[in-house]
């Protein structure tokens, strides 16, 4: 009978009440439990102040490491500009020679031919025998000795100039190995300073933490004490405005039942404007409801959200100085942890990138693009279509990156145009 259905409802929706009762219970915390986290700071805030002075200490050691460290990569770039300027320079003289030898090689030949082809002119006898005079013999033999000594002058000196082009082209290769060398040694420089940076500001930031004097710890424990309290309160008032609501909920199904408890069973229609109807163990039927979802149509890319870097400007996660964009939001969690689509699609881009690691781009049928990076593995590939949901990577630290977390990003094109995900994703 239809009455019955309406009964298994206001049951169910019961139960629903009391485990959510149930489940809201632990949210409050307990006051006496912060009162004994209070004493406990206070033991851990007088252990603190002893250790401070020996973390200042230590900042400083590391401060004066970082700062020897660039010294020495200010020395690496110095030595590397010399031997590229040296190297600049020696390519230069190399294609001035080999410009110089081409034409005198030019010329050379063209003497040759000249000779072969005049042979009137060949010998001193030659010559003599036919000049018309004696000082026309003298003449032609004086020309005759200049050409000869000019021809041995560009003999010698393209000699010269190969020999030379030889102990430059040697020179050059030996400045390109010295480059490489200094190149490989400045990137090694460099990741020293980099850990070396990182490694300060952790110094930096647990020095900050211990620094913290005991009533600055005491009030914020005394307002979260008031809080929880007041979150309590809040929930407990909230259960019982919801338990009067079902009461006149429940009194009004009651007499619907009752004046229809001779109709005809009929299926219920879902949220999702599917019928559904389920059958229990007891033979009887109630109404399965879909799993709530996002009102942007969009769902969390792990089973537990925990931001770390927001979609905006930030520093410079490498060290390196300044500012840069970050496109999307980074959330923590450990190695190989599944990464699923955030919404359903096809995958256009499932391949290792310099910056982004293992990279799975995904586009949705609204325009969207969605980006996972920095993934251990993959679990998809491009041309695929995946659902809500689906698992398409695990989660790692490839790329340009600094430790295990996910990239997550949206585009309204492919590889531009990033949105902030934080409204699709409500965080």
């Amino acid at each position: 009978m239809r009455g019955n259905s309406y009964m298994n409802k206001w049951t169910k929706l019961s139960t629903i009440t009391l485990a959510a009762s149930l489940l809201l219970a632990p949210i409050a915390v307990n006051a006496a439990e912060i009162d004994d986290r209070i004493a406990a700071q206070e033991e851990k805030i007088a252990a603190l102040e002893n250790q401070g002075a020996s973390a200042q200490a230590q900042l400083a050691a590391i401060q004066a490491d970082v700062t020897a460290i660039e010294n020495e990569v200010t020395a690496v770039l110095a030595e590397k500009t010399t031997a590229e300027e040296r190297l600049t320079e020696i390519n230069s003289q190399i294609s001035e020679l080999e410009v110089t030898i081409a034409q005198r090689t030019d010329q050379i030949e063209k003497q040759a031919r000249d000779t072969q082809t005049n042979q009137n002119a060949t010998s001193y006898i030659d010559i003599v025998l036919s000049a018309e005079s004696l000082s026309d013999a003298v003449t032609k033999t004086m020309a005759l000795t200049t050409l000869v000594s000019a021809n041995n002058e560009i003999i010698q000196a393209q000699k010269t100039d190969k020999e030379q082009l030889s102990a430059l082209q040697v020179e050059a290769e030996e400045h390109l190995v010295l480059i490489t060398e200094k190149t490989s040694e400045l990137q090694d420089k460099q990741d020293e300073l980099l850990e070396a940076r990182l490694n300060q500001e952790v110094e930096i930031t647990a020095l900050s933490a211990q620094l913290a004097t005991e009533e600055d710890q005491k009030a914020a424990l005394e307002t979260e004490k008031a809080e929880a309290e007041a979150r309590r309160q809040a929930e407990l008032a909230a259960l019982e405005e919801k338990r009067l609501q079902e009461e006149a909920t429940a009194a009004a199904l009651a007499a619907e039942a009752k004046a229809n408890e001779e109709e005809p069973a009929v299926s219920n229609l879902g949220s999702n404007g599917q019928t559904s109807v389920e059958t229990n163990s007891g033979g009887s039927t109630s109404n399965t409801t879909p799993p709530a979802t996002n009102s942007s149509g969009w769902s969390a890319p792990l089973s537990s959200l925990n931001v770390t870097s927001p979609f905006g400007m930030r520093s410079d996660p490498f060290g390196g100085g300044g500012s840069s964009m970050h496109n999307g939001i980074d959330f923590t969690g450990y190695s190989g942890m599944p990464v699923m689509a955030a919404k359903a699609g096809e995958v256009v881009f499932a391949s290792y990138e310099s910056g982004g690691g293992n990279v799975v781009i995904l586009k949705h049928s609204d325009g969207y693009y969605s980006y996972y990076m920095h993934l251990s593995s993959f679990a998809t590939s491009t041309g695929s279509q995946v659902s809500a949901g689906q698992v398409i990577g695990g989660m790692g630290t490839t790329g340009a990156s600094t430790g295990v977390h996910l990239h997550f990003g949206i585009s309204t094109g492919f590889w531009s145009g990033y949105v902030n995900p934080s409204s699709f994703l409500g965080v």
